[in-house]
């Protein structure tokens, strides 16, 4: 029954995804014709003298300004991103609060906004808050430390909102890592589909004016991290994973190298040792380590357009010999990632890797599907396309060359 119901929507699926694409870029092109408001962030204030507290809802306003002729939606959602005294910042989403039905700005006139978000427990002291995509000034704002669970338990009705990050105080050092899709095979066929999970923990996390802030804080710029890739039959009638690649990392990284080039707006590398066998035992059996490090550098050119490069260089550790020691023919030694594209629109990401036996070439298109008209605020995804062509696209199968199409969803890209 799963079989044929695959086999009913086998072109069903990429019609769909095509076409949303097509018409998401050509919504994102009539959108882009009449910009976007200008926005200014006003400093979120106490209420009734009761201070911000981390953990808790932090509400504040933006005053929206429209220079054009015609009315311009307001933004239900806004990237921040939250500063501390130490250098250290979180991005975090502010949603509209009381908006009505589809506000807008009018022509050559201005709105003023109620915003609010979850301020992270991490989160205290001395604040600042900008949005870097929309070239905003910054607003300074001061947090207490969060809520104790006793309290909030003892506050009762009109208490702070039970979150996660209460119960759960470490859970602010989650972050996503590398992009987490489900992708559907469609050349060769749905036999090649797959999906990703990926995410990262910041392991140390001092507080202000504390000896570990003071004398151990590269500590704070290491990270654990984990990545799943598996590889879906699902043309076959039981539906078999094929293959899964697992990998745990531990890495540092470091975002500032202090360089001073046009529209360079940040620099750093990372550097670590990472993990990944697919699980298997007997002759099935694959399993490398790496020791690697990977600068970048991030440039803004206007609203709409950034790039990154990240080329990355690594060692094989312990490489298991028995089952894949000629992996490096395959892999090489380096692979050089790109981006391009506008952070609220449309995205590529390429990778290219090269070893003896020939180079391998990946590429990711990803556009998200509630910047198209008819499905704004209705869903946070993104559309998205890959192509792969080259070696090692599975870990069983390195030495296979394979060139395969798949679309399909992604949440982090």
């Amino acid at each position: 029954m799963l079989k044929k119901t695959l086999f009913q929507t086998r072109y069903l699926i990429p019609v769909i995804i095509v076409g949303a694409l097509i018409l998401g870029v050509a919504g994102r092109g009539i959108a882009l014709a009449g910009d976007r408001p200008d926005i200014i962030l006003v400093a979120p204030q106490s209420i009734d003298k009761i201070p911000l507290k981390a953990g808790c809802d932090v509400r504040f306003f933006i005053v929206l300004t429209n220079g054009g002729t015609g009315a311009v939606p307001v933004p239900q959602r806004i990237k921040l991103t939250l500063g501390k005294e130490s250098g250290e910042t979180i991005d975090v989403y502010a949603r509209t609060v009381n908006a009505g039905d589809a506000p807008t700005v009018p022509g050559k006139g201005f709105l003023k906004q109620a915003y609010q978000f979850i301020l992270p427990v991490a989160m205290t002291g001395t604040l600042s808050m900008s949005a870097p995509d929309r070239n905003t000034n910054t607003a300074m704002f001061h947090a207490d430390p969060a809520v104790a669970t006793t309290e909030i338990l003892a506050a009762g009705v009109g208490g702070p909102d039970l979150s996660p990050q209460q119960f759960q105080p470490f859970f602010v050092n989650f972050s996503s890592y590398k992009p987490v899709y489900f992708l559907f095979g469609m050349d060769p066929g749905i036999q090649k589909s797959s999906f990703q999970i990926s995410f990262k923990y910041k392991l140390f996390n001092f507080e202000a004016n504390s000896f570990g802030k003071q004398y151990l804080s590269g500590l704070e710029n290491i990270r654990l991290a984990y990545t799943q890739q598996s590889f879906w039959d699902l043309k076959s009638d039981s539906a078999p994973f094929e293959d899964s690649r697992y990998m745990p990392e531990l890495f540092y990284v470091h975002n500032s190298l202090g360089l001073d080039l046009p529209y360079l707006i940040q620099s750093g590398f990372q550097t670590g040792l990472q993990h990944e066998s697919n699980g298997r035992d007997g002759e099935r059996s694959r399993s490398t380590n790496y020791g690697y490090i990977q600068p970048f550098l991030a440039f803004k050119f206007t609203n709409h357009f950034y790039w990154k490069v990240a080329p990355k260089a690594w060692v094989y550790v312990r490489n298991e010999h028995e089952s894949n020691g000629d992996i490096a023919d395959y892999r090489g030694y380096f692979d050089i990632e790109n981006k391009l594209g506008d952070p609220t629109g449309i995205v590529l990401e390429n990778h290219f890797r090269h070893g003896r036996k020939g180079g391998t070439w990946q590429f990711d298109l990803s556009y998200p599907l509630n910047q198209i008209p008819w499905l704004k605020g209705f869903v946070d995804m993104y559309i998205h396309a890959q192509y792969f062509s080259g070696y090692s696209d599975q870990l069983l199968e390195y030495d296979q060359r394979e060139d395969v199409i798949r679309l399909g969803f992604s949440l982090v890209r």
